[in-house]
């Protein structure tokens, strides 16, 4: 609120006497500097959004490329871990000599003890012209087969050394698709005896690569070699060998080391992908994260979205401010008109024509307007004002003003009124006027002091309003909206608890005030148990009612000081701030219980009960946030394979 004192106006208003802001009350102005900020906000708007993409553009593809070596490591290590788990066999004396003598039961043993291995799958053994003699689990009818076409024979025979094969498809049960991973059988002489193989289906890839967490709309195939799908969570290919659609333009990149190309993909209409390639180690393998232009728009939506209201709310905010102006330049003019009509009182003739057109201004005026004399009587009441007001003139004229005000403001408004006699005016204050049918509006109100002829004595106030009552709600309104759009952002719809991108960042500020404070910090996470299976016999919508009755049950066992989030899928993390991990334990506990307690009936007379295996762990100090989560993530799994169905805390 500005109040100031109004100088006095001594001389009607005459052209070449013009105020600095009249050039806003010309016909047309306001719509050219409207039309003019609209489009500055609107390229600052384009500026800034495409600035924005372009960072996201380098970070995502930056993102890509990490994970890629980091799928690529891990598929490396396993390979390594299989080969060494079959050379260690393969250099058996006693494997040897079995092999060496076609000792079927021996070579049995053998491979029966090597399947007790995670890394191994289907194992066999042939001679050194590709001619299977023995294998585990015993498949008879792949017995005496040759296998001396396939790649893996030709690999491994060329240079006796281990080899790792392009995908084919299995002789044996339901023929799937597989990879071998072969070592030569050598004799005490170093001479090639055999070939000791595992064929490993290709769900173990699945398996391995969907645990590692990816950024949305992040697209992961793996391929061998020759450019056949192994893995690929975009295209088809568990059923049949598949080729990948875009090898002929990753194998030269493969060749010359180049980790990221940008193609035009005819999937997309012929619109931009970015490919990221990388080896793993010497396998022939490659992994390959595809991404469109389209996917890296997409994450940014909402960003475009806050950009645009944002650009939009500054616009409108402007839009008013000029409005408001000019209305103030013609509340200007109409005082001075006042004026002029006090001090050409001697005319009677000029006295009545201005009369009249000061009337008639105020009365049709689209703006409220009213005029109070010294003793704060209404003098003056305009049509505009007798809408805000539902009043009719001749029912004010004449009365006190302070009618106009709601009793629980009025002594306030009175006191606004009181200090116009002093001179001062209003330029920008908002007063609540009072309907008469009980509802209140809130007006902003610019006003001017009226002198008499000679300049010196404030004989009336004239006041200007703008009811802005709908312009405060919608302001309240955009307020709750953006209050509502940043919970949506990071609530999970189906569980009600936090998504994962608000887990590490809520993680992060509980390490942080953890160390800061001395506090101890403990994590849980958590998996249903058996969920696949329930979701493959009941279907994804009674598995979507486990998971948000899950989420009920988690929320009934927290304290008021500890959050609860889907990690993703059926995973599920809670922070448990000043906790240690003993008295996590019982937290912990306590929700396995009770969700173990909740019964489903997904089919009419069948009733089921789920369960939940949970790691928890303690944060040590100095410990890095990725390895604190993986630390807990390995003790829900070790909880899983001690029987599930239970807590496993760290020793």
């Amino acid at each position: 609120m500005e109040i100031y004192n109004q100088p006095s106006y001594h001389a009607p208003p005459h052209s070449g006497n013009e105020h600095p802001s009249d050039w806003i009350a010309k016909p047309f102005s306001i719509v050219f500097i409207a039309a003019g900020l609209f489009i500055l906000i609107l390229g600052i708007a384009i500026f800034l959004g495409c600035r924005q993409f372009e960072t996201t553009r380098r970070n995502v593809l930056s993102a890509d490329k990490t994970t890629a070596n980091l799928l690529a490591d891990l598929l490396l290590e396993r390979s390594k871990a299989t080969m060494g788990i079959l050379q260690s066999y393969a250099h058996r004396p006693l494997f040897i000599a079995a092999v060496k003598n076609k000792d079927l039961a021996g070579v049995h043993r053998h491979l029966s003890d090597l399947k007790k291995n995670a890394e191994i799958d289907l194992t066999f053994v042939t001679d050194t012209r590709g001619i299977l003699w023995a294998n585990f689990p015993v498949f008879p009818e792949a017995i005496g087969k040759d296998l001396s076409s396939r790649d893996w024979y030709k690999g491994i025979s060329s240079h006796w050394k281990p080899y790792i094969s392009k995908v084919f498809k299995l002789i044996v049960a339901d023929k799937p698709l597989a990879a071998a991973v072969c070592v030569p059988i050598l004799d005490e002489n170093e001479r090639p005896i055999g070939i000791l193989a595992t064929s490993q289906r290709l769900g173990y890839l699945a398996d391995a690569i969907q645990r590692v967490p990816f950024s949305p709309f992040t697209s992961v195939n793996v391929i061998d070699r020759t450019g056949h799908i192994l893995y690929s969570d975009k295209y088809p290919y568990q059923e049949k060998i598949m080729a990948y659609r875009s090898f002929p333009i990753i194998e030269p990149a493969l060749k010359e080391k180049k980790q990221q190309l940008e193609i035009n993909d005819p999937l997309q209409n012929q619109g931009k992908s970015y490919l990221t390639i990388v080896p793993v180690g010497e396998t022939g393998w490659a992994i390959v994260i595809e991404r469109s232009l389209n996917d890296i728009y997409r994450l940014e939506f909402k960003r475009f979205i806050e950009i645009g209201g944002i650009s939009l709310l500054l616009f409108l905010v402007i839009a008013f401010f000029l409005v408001y102006l000019r209305k103030v330049s013609l509340f200007r003019k109409t005082a001075e008109l006042l004026q002029a009509e006090i001090k050409l009182r001697q005319s009677e003739e000029s006295e009545r024509e201005t009369r009249d057109y000061l009337e008639n201004l105020i009365d049709y005026a689209n703006a409220p307007i009213i005029v109070w004399n010294s003793q704060f009587r209404i003098t003056r009441f305009n049509h505009a004002f007798e809408a805000l007001t539902g009043l009719k003139a001749e029912e004010v004229l004449g009365k006190e003003i302070d009618l106009l005000f709601p009793e629980d403001r009025r002594e306030e408004c009175l006191g606004y009124i009181r200090r116009t006699t002093g001179g001062e005016r209003w330029e920008a204050i908002e007063i609540p006027i009072l309907h008469r049918y009980g509802s209140v509006h809130t007006v902003l109100w610019n006003s001017a002091t009226i002198y008499s002829p000679d300049g010196k004595t404030a004989i009336a106030t004239i006041a200007q309003g703008q009811d802005i009552s709908d312009r405060l709600r919608a302001e309240e309104e955009l307020k709750n909206s953006e209050k509502r759009y940043r919970e949506l952002s990071i609530i999970d719809d189906l569980t009600q608890l936090y998504n994962s991108r608000h887990f590490y960042h809520q993680l992060k500020m509980e390490i942080d005030r953890a160390a800061r404070y001395e506090h101890p910090l403990t994590m849980l996470l958590l998996d249903l148990d058996s969920f696949k299976a329930f979701n493959d016999t009941y279907g994804h919508v009674e598995g979507d009612r486990v998971l948000a009755r899950l989420g009920q049950v988690v929320k009934r066992c927290l304290r008021q000081t500890d959050s609860a989030y889907r990690y993703g899928g059926e995973e599920f993390t809670m922070i448990l701030p000043m906790t240690t991990s003993r008295d996590g334990a019982v937290i912990a506990e306590r929700i396995r219980t009770e969700f173990k307690e909740e019964k489903f009936s997904p089919a009419a007379g069948n009733g089921d009960h789920m369960t939940v295996s949970v790691g928890l762990g303690q944060y040590d100090p100095q410990e890095d946030i990725k390895a604190f989560v993986h630390r807990v993530d390995q003790l829900m799994y070790q909880a899983k394979k001690n029987g599930k169905d239970r807590v496993c805390p760290e020793s």
